[in-house]
């Protein structure tokens, strides 16, 4: 077997989606968007990095209940992020914590 003979198995590299090229290649128009609306707009959707708000919110009020209420979050989602977060996952707005630093513990356990 030579280098020029190397090929990826068949399947391996999926070609990316071209949208926004016309109606020809069946991604046109919208764009795969949809019609109208936030999602649909450049920039539009939520903001990366909102669970770490929600968990400084919750820290701040003192309230779980009430930090997800404002935020639109529930509060299954709430406790699923403040364990990835003891975990030392990071979001978006805050990925940039040195590595191996100790994660602070926003927002207890409250009602």
């Amino acid at each position: 077997m030579k280098l020029d003979e190397l090929r990826p198995a068949p399947g391996a590299k999926k070609r990316r989606k071209k949208i926004g090229r016309g109606p020809g290649s069946g991604h046109g128009k919208t764009s795969t968007k949809g019609h109208k609306g936030h999602k649909a707009r450049s920039g539009g959707g939520k903001a990366g990095g909102l669970n770490v708000y929600v968990l400084e919110l919750a820290k701040q009020l003192g309230s779980v209940s009430h930090a997800c209420r404002i935020m639109g979050f529930s509060r299954d989602s709430f406790y699923r992020f403040r364990d990835l977060y003891q975990k030392g996952w990071r979001s978006g707005a805050d990925r940039d914590v040195a590595p191996g630093a100790e994660p602070e513990e926003p927002g207890g356990r409250g009602c």
